[in-house]
């Protein structure tokens, strides 16, 4: 009898194909103090329906955010689109070197 095992404890509730990358990224809005913030981040997982920003900063569960990401084509050819997205936090991940994993559900998208 053959029996597969799952290699995740977890069974993944993700609905949306997702990819690993490292692009460079804008992330603005506003802080725990209701003050204005722009901080480079990188994005290190995205999907049609968000990504996980990595940045110094913590932001609020909930706080509506702002993203500019600079996603390259891997040629020269074709360069590199902007995607400019707005959306809501939904969790803070602390990273090992001290950084901050930002999970932000887009609500709106389009490429520049």
């Amino acid at each position: 009898m053959d029996k597969t095992i799952s290699n995740s404890l977890f069974p993944e509730k993700r609905t949306k194909p997702r990819i690993n990358c490292d692009y460079p990224a804008t992330v603005w809005g506003l802080d725990e103090h209701g003050q204005k913030f722009i901080d480079e981040a990188r994005v290190t997982n995205l999907s049609s329906s968000g990504a996980l920003a990595v940045s110094k900063r913590s932001i609020p569960n909930g706080a509506e955010v702002y993203v500019k990401i600079a996603i390259s084509s891997g040629s020269l050819e074709w360069g590199t689109s902007n995607l400019a997205t707005r959306g809501n936090v939904v969790r803070n991940e602390p990273q090992s070197d001290g950084a901050i994993g930002i999970a932000i559900k887009f609500q709106k998208y389009k490429f520049l």
